[in-house]
């Protein structure tokens, strides 16, 4: 065997213990016995789980306004509830219809819907964030 191999061959070897032994040496610093303890959870009000639970479902609510505009082609709310009612299989049939551009309200409006509807649901992901 070559110098040079041993060499990287040990070298490679170092790198993929490397993580293994970061993890190691962290655990080791870590007070293993605070874990959990530090933590105090209080008890919510009933006032704060009204107003948590009214967030929710406005976050909720927010998550689909547009979403179903997207799907069916649509923007009159009458127009989507129908479609809403209608059998999953020709759901199907038309999303793929307005996805394919063959259907539904024009490519431009269809894209404004979209961007709307991202703003949302990156309003809602940060709300989600603690």
């Amino acid at each position: 065997m070559s110098r040079l191999y041993v060499h990287t061959h040990f070298f490679k070897r170092r790198l993929t213990l490397f993580p293994f032994f970061i993890i190691v040496v962290l655990i080791a610093l870590c007070p293993l016995g605070s874990f959990g303890r530090t933590t105090k959870q209080a008890r919510l009000t009933n006032h704060v789980k009204d107003s948590l639970k009214i967030e929710i479902e406005q976050m909720l609510a927010d998550d689909q306004k547009y979403r179903w505009m997207l799907e069916f082609g649509e923007v009159d709310s009458q127009k989507i509830n129908a479609w809403k009612r209608v059998d999953d299989s020709a759901k199907f049939t038309r999303m793929k219809l307005v996805m394919d551009r063959k259907a539904g309200i024009a490519p431009a409006i269809l894209d404004s819907l979209g961007d709307l509807q991202s703003i949302i649901d990156a309003a809602n992901f940060s709300k989600g964030r603690f």
